[in-house]
């Protein structure tokens, strides 16, 4: 394979009027990273619910939509592309497999891919082997790297439209409200990139292990590199803020939603009996931190500092910002007062323990004593800024991309 991606001699013909309407494909995009993020949230919710499922039951379908739509909107940028594409936007695309295509539409279509392919393949799975005991079995690793590479797919295409955008020199109202409306659907693909992290790591990311540092060291490697490098990349005031909010709310608007609908075991067996759907968990507090990673950037901005400086600051205030948050937030979530409909977190499947005398406590096993507590969450504040670094170096990559 041979790939290369060059600057476009002139993006500005990439939008050639004010009055051109947003292109199908982006919104296809956005469409295709939502789909995929609530019905893998409904799926979660589905196995905890009613347990057994097939390969056309509602959640994956709803997956599979998502899939077909990416796949759809990336093979149609690359058909246009190879065949009825410009002199310029063939030169400033990737070459791959007698294609020509951009860099965001071979992450869709891959990812389609990937998705496709796993769908019989986890209902052979099913059928030989019984129900996962973990998310990553071999056929959701397939279906997880290609929802991922379709979520990548909808942050680089968004990216792209957003850099087209803004260089065009055009700074009348309606295009000064495209420009707009193209950074937040841009910050939109980032934060529904970060609820598939989420869920991809939740079985570290959970609140029985905040008082342990690998939950901290998991966070700290996927969060700083995500969203210092999309900060770089955005224009808006408050972009790690806003991503972080786009994450909590799908997570709670399905997560307030779903209870809403009746739902009944069909597998055993069943010690919880339960009629309405149960719903997934609340999703980590993680607009907290990300206010304050915004706030630092805000404060150093004019700041003659370099690269390594930056990260460093922004590095440990996202590290403590994130540590105090989730280590108190999860005190709270297992005290009575947040037992109700809004934090759900007496939420049982139909199949869980209730007398479980670690199910509203934090794993015991998981640090041996407070020195290793404390080496752990030294080596989780390296890693934040280490990743801030490589966020810093990935965003202003980003910045440049046109195609």
């Amino acid at each position: 394979m041979e790939a290369s991606v060059t600057k476009a001699k002139n993006p500005q013909q990439a939008i050639s009027s004010e009055r051109k309407s947003i292109p199908w494909y982006i919104y296809s995009a956005v469409i295709a990273t939502t789909c995929i993020i609530t019905g893998l949230i409904w799926d979660i919710s589905w196995h905890i619910s009613i347990g057994r499922d097939g390969l056309f039951s509602p959640p994956h379908i709803l997956m599979y939509i998502g899939g077909i739509l990416a796949g759809f909107g990336g093979g149609y940028l690359m058909i246009k592309t190879t065949f009825f594409g410009s002199k310029e936007e063939r030169e400033a695309s990737v070459w791959f497999w007698w294609f020509r295509s951009p860099l965001s539409a071979l992450f869709l279509v891959w990812g389609a891919l990937a998705m496709m392919t796993s769908a019989p393949f986890d209902d052979w799975w099913h059928n030989a082997y019984g129900l996962d005991v973990k998310i990553l079995s071999p056929p959701h690793a397939v279906l997880a790297l290609g929802m991922v590479m379709v979520q990548l797919g909808g942050v680089m295409q968004l990216l792209t439209y957003q850099n087209q955008l803004q260089n065009t020199g055009n700074h009348s109202p309606e295009m000064e409200k495209k420009i707009r409306f193209s950074r937040i659907l841009y910050i939109y693909t980032i934060g529904m990139l970060l609820a598939i992290l989420f869920i991809l790591s939740t079985e570290y990311l959970n609140r029985n292990y905040a008082h342990a540092s690998i939950f901290y060291k998991i966070g700290c490697v996927m969060f700083p590199l995500i969203l210092v490098a999309s900060s770089k990349a955005s224009k808006l005031k408050w972009p790690a803020t806003t991503a972080a909010g786009f994450y909590m709310g799908i997570n709670m608007f399905m997560l307030w939603v779903l209870p809403l609908f009746p739902a009944e075991p069909k597998l055993g067996p069943i010690i919880n009996q339960i009629t309405h759907y149960v719903p997934y968990k609340f999703p980590l507090l993680l607009i907290v931190p990300c206010f304050f990673t915004d706030l630092a950037f805000q404060k150093i901005k004019d700041k003659t500092l370099n690269d390594w400086w930056t990260s460093l600051i922004v590095g440990l205030v996202f590290f403590f910002s994130f540590l105090i948050t989730e280590w108190f937030f999860a005190e709270f979530m297992f005290s009575s007062y947040a037992a109700n409909w809004f934090f759900a977190a007496d939420a049982l499947g139909y199949n869980w323990n209730p007398d479980w005398e670690h199910r509203n406590s934090f794993y015991p096993w998981l640090e041996d004593s407070t020195t290793t507590l404390l080496t752990g969450l030294g080596i989780a504040a390296i890693f934040s800024v280490t990743f801030s670094r490589i966020g810093y170096w990935w965003g202003n990559w980003m910045k440049k991309v046109q195609r």
